[in-house]
């Protein structure tokens, strides 16, 4: 696993190799733990990840490690309501 905590970074020491990073988006879904929340930034590292000579959009990644409800239809509920901002994300 590669973090990147600046968007020059990727270019500054992969481009000279002429390497392709593929690289997943992390959608913070409620943990708290990891990921952009789906919103502005989120949408404007997107942007920048697909016009990107050196990284590689290869998609989105949500975590929903949280939800833990017993009866199953409780917890479909629960996760389809969680992943609704993934799911606007996505759409826009």
């Amino acid at each position: 696993m590669i973090i990147f905590l600046r968007r020059k970074t990727p270019k500054k020491y992969f481009s000279h190799a002429r390497l392709r990073i593929d690289v997943y988006l992390d959608l913070n879904t409620g943990m708290n733990r990891t990921g952009i929340r789906p919103g502005k930034e989120a949408f404007e590292l997107y942007a920048y990840l697909h016009q990107s000579d050196v990284l590689q959009l290869k998609g989105l990644h949500a975590y929903d490690g949280h939800i833990r409800h017993q009866e199953i239809a409780e917890r479909k509920k629960t996760c389809d309501a969680g992943f609704e901002t993934v799911y606007l994300f996505k759409k826009n």
